[in-house]
């Protein structure tokens, strides 16, 4: 399970905050209500299925296919 933090960038508008996918490392923009523990975010630039693993800081980890099984 790959973890990341997210960040707040100047550059990003209220409500939102970035991140890195940890499965492809592009940037995403995540929205600020999603930000709730076991909320699945998906990645827009390769697909991955995220989830809020912790709020404080906020972290997300990539979510395994085999895990849905």
């Amino acid at each position: 399970m790959r973890k990341m933090t997210i960040s707040e960038p100047e550059n990003v508008q209220a409500g939102t905050l970035t991140a890195q996918c940890p499965a492809c490392l592009q940037m995403t923009i995540v929205q600020e209500e999603s930000t709730v523990i076991g909320t699945e975010i998906l990645c827009r630039e390769c697909g991955a299925i995220l989830a809020v693993q912790q709020t404080s800081p906020l972290t997300l980890v990539e979510v395994e296919p085999d895990e849905f099984a």
